[in-house]
């Protein structure tokens, strides 16, 4: 609810008191996500330290369960990362590995996101058409 409302401190917390009720238990997915969302909040309030080391860990979750189906979601969060630090050029590599990826259902949403990440970067580097053509292309897949 927190994270819903982006009341990020309160989200946070109650994502670390998750985090440490689940260490109890064996892995789930569920587990890795208390992580992924502890690592968006991280990434909303710009420290991209603790995010990335929420996403590492939620790779690992998701390495011993096996899930490999996730959408791309780490990925590209790694790309918000790489971006919202000042890496634009790694941040447009990982984008398009990600718009690179077969079309499914699962990673629409994903490739969309990339998509208009890279619209961003595009634009910041007063490329207009090129942005309005990776902008354009995330709006017909949503």
């Amino acid at each position: 609810m927190y994270f819903d409302l982006k009341i990020y401190n309160d989200a946070i917390e109650i994502f670390h008191k998750s985090i440490a009720l689940y260490k109890n238990l064996n892995p789930t997915a569920t587990y890795a996500y208390s992580y992924y969302y502890l690592g968006i909040c991280y990434v909303a309030k710009s420290n991209f330290v603790d995010a990335k080391t929420c996403f590492d860990q939620t790779q690992s979750i998701f390495d011993e369960l096996k899930i490999t189906d996730t959408a791309e979601i780490l990925t590209l969060q790694r790309g918000i990362i790489s971006k919202s630090i000042g890496n634009s050029e790694e941040a447009s590599t990982i984008f398009k590995t990600i718009i690179a990826k077969p079309d499914s259902p699962v990673i629409l949403n994903a490739k969309a996101e990339a998509l208009c990440q890279i619209g961003t970067i595009e634009a910041t580097k007063d490329r207009y058409n090129l942005a309005l053509n990776y902008l354009n292309k995330a709006l017909q897949l949503n």
